[in-house]
């Protein structure tokens, strides 16, 4: 709710709304303005409009970006109306909620963004004031973009365009961030997003970014909360995917992909003496330039994972803690190279040691943002446990259990990783000597054709299948008196 204590909000239609009185205190327990008086709820008898408590509500402000121009006149409007270029952009609407009191919204126009996309918002320069960012957020305020496949907001890459990160969230205030890609950021410590203060990220892309210092994609020193998002393609010294630092840092990840970033160490994830729990997501592709760093995730303070897949990066083993400052744990992971990470072989379903996690390339299987999908035959398949996650990264079942894959002891046959795949083994049985094909795999004396399952039939369905398959034969035909021949 911001400030620098928790606090109990007024709910709407709380009866402790406008019915008290300051008695001299100019701010409550945040910080925010006492009394902030709404006009359409009557006072209580000899007061100011306060609200009673420690806590002031502050109305809304909701705001539609209806241009993908990067201009302020000062004022948000309407399209055609207003002052000025007569339209709202995304500067001018979060300048206008950075000088609103209060918790504010903004929005996109759904005819000017539509799902056809791709959009584009080019942003010119950094805000004047802020922190050599784009667009700094200095009040809580809460982003609902159109989709990461839809709208992409980058630093321009026009010539001459100054260095610049794209977002950052000042102390204190709480902030939200949904439906676009973060992208072509430049500075140091959080190119894409610098988050000091509450920030959650959801169905959020944070690709392409780049500097020379810490956290390519996003850095952290507050609190900060990431779901069905997938950061890739970033770089930088430490942490080039997302570099969680200091003891203020506190991090989650869930249902989300970090890949194919690229740093001097901890490429996917740093995580510097700091909390980070990592749940449901895949970790690789990453790479880092020291061959004992972490390229996947360099731990240096709490860290833990579960149902989540480290595995397949290069340069550099896929999981490290640097000794005597890392603490890893988990259950259900699937584990590439190992070094002082606090997680065995064996010992809480984890898979410690996995050369190959058969892991698709990152792109569109679906969703707002991109994940690796499972191949055929993966180790991660049916080995899981959901953890409290009904979908995996793109809103798909969470677990989807095959029946003919044994599930991991304890687990519930969710598949490890950001990916759930919805493809159960197709088991087929053959159940005649003859080598035809009429195109279907029949049980004997049903279905079309010749009413049977040949084992060329067999195995056309699996190949024409996605996921893995299976042939047996049936025990009658294929009695073990035999010998039985099959002639192509």
């Amino acid at each position: 709710m911001g400030g620098p204590t928790f606090t109990h909000a007024l709910l709407p239609g709380s009866p402790a709304i406008d019915q008290g009185n300051s008695f001299g205190s100019a701010t409550d327990q945040r910080g925010k303005t006492r009394p902030f008086d709404n006009p359409a709820i009557t006072n209580a008898s000899g007061g100011d409009g306060a609200d009673i408590g420690a806590f002031e509500s502050q109305p809304a402000v909701a705001m539609i970006v209806n241009t993908t121009a990067d201009t302020d006149d000062g004022s948000c409007d309407p399209l055609g109306t207003g002052t000025g270029n007569q339209d709202c952009t995304l500067r001018e609407a979060i300048n206008v909620a950075n000088a609103t009191p209060g918790a504010d919204a903004i929005t996109f126009d759904p005819v000017v963004f539509a799902v056809t996309g791709p959009h584009f918002i080019d942003l010119l320069t950094a805000t004047p004031g802020g922190p050599d960012t784009g667009l700094p957020i200095a009040g809580d305020l809460t982003i609902t973009g159109p989709g990461a496949n839809v709208l992409t907001v980058r630093r321009s890459a026009a010539g001459g365009t100054p260095t610049f990160r794209i977002f950052a969230v000042s102390p204190g205030v709480t902030a939200s961030i949904s439906g676009l890609t973060v992208s072509n950021g430049a500075r140091a410590n959080g190119s894409g997003i610098l988050n000091d203060g509450t920030l959650t990220l959801s169905g959020v892309a944070v690709d392409g970014n780049q500097n020379n210092g810490n956290g390519g994609g996003i850095f952290n020193s507050g609190t900060i909360t990431i779901s069905g998002s997938t950061m890739s393609n970033n770089s930088g010294v430490f942490g080039s995917g997302i570099y969680n630092d200091s003891a203020s840092g506190v991090m989650t990840i869930v249902n989300s992909t970090v890949s194919g970033n690229q740093a001097g160490d901890g490429g996917g994830v740093y995580n510097n003496n700091s909390i980070a729990i990592i749940n449901n997501s895949t970790v690789t592709n990453n790479s880092s330039v020291l061959a004992s760093s972490g390229a996947g995730i360099h731990n240096a303070g709490t860290l833990t994972l579960n149902n989540t897949i480290v595995a397949g990066n290069t340069q550099g083993v896929d999981l490290a803690s640097s000794m005597f400052l890392g603490n890893g744990s988990g259950s259900f992971n699937l584990i590439g190279t190992c070094l002082l990470c606090g997680i065995s072989n064996g010992v809480n379903s984890n898979q410690v040691g996995v050369a190959n996690p058969l892991l698709g390339p990152l792109t569109n299987n679906g969703g707002p943002t991109k994940t690796h999908a499972l191949l055929r035959g993966s180790p991660a398949l049916d080995k899981g446990k959901n953890f409290g996650s009904a979908t995996d990264q793109r809103g798909q079942t969470r677990p989807f259990d095959d029946p003919l894959t044994p599930n991991a002891s304890g687990g519930d046959g969710s598949d490890i990783g950001a990916f759930e795949s919805q493809t159960a083994i197709v088991a087929m049985v053959v159940n005649t000597t003859a080598d035809t094909d009429d195109g279907a795999c029949d049980p004997l004396g049903t279905g079309t054709g010749n009413q049977d399952c040949t084992l060329r039939e067999a195995i056309n369905v699996a190949n024409a299948t996605p996921g893995a398959d299976a042939i047996t034969f049936d025990p009658m035909v294929f009695a073990v008196t035999g010998p039985h021949l099959l002639i192509c």
